[in-house]
């Protein structure tokens, strides 16, 4: 992002997006959709029963005391 300020008003600022933002939006969402499906596939090798088990340990190992 390039941070460039207007000319009727130098107290605010406009932020624009850069070629390389642009590119790293598309690899940040390409991270996310990736992780999905890796999750995805991992979980249906689980019975429905094994992943609630392994929900409940999670969450209880998480609460704040």
């Amino acid at each position: 992002m390039v941070k460039e300020h207007p000319e009727y008003d130098q107290k605010t600022y406009q932020l624009t997006v850069t070629p390389a933002g642009e590119r790293m939006a598309v690899l940040h969402a390409e991270l996310h959709r990736q992780e999905s499906k890796f999750f995805d596939q991992r979980l249906t090798r689980w019975s429905p029963e094994e992943v609630a088990t392994t929900i409940a340990v999670l969450k209880s190992l998480t609460r704040e005391k």
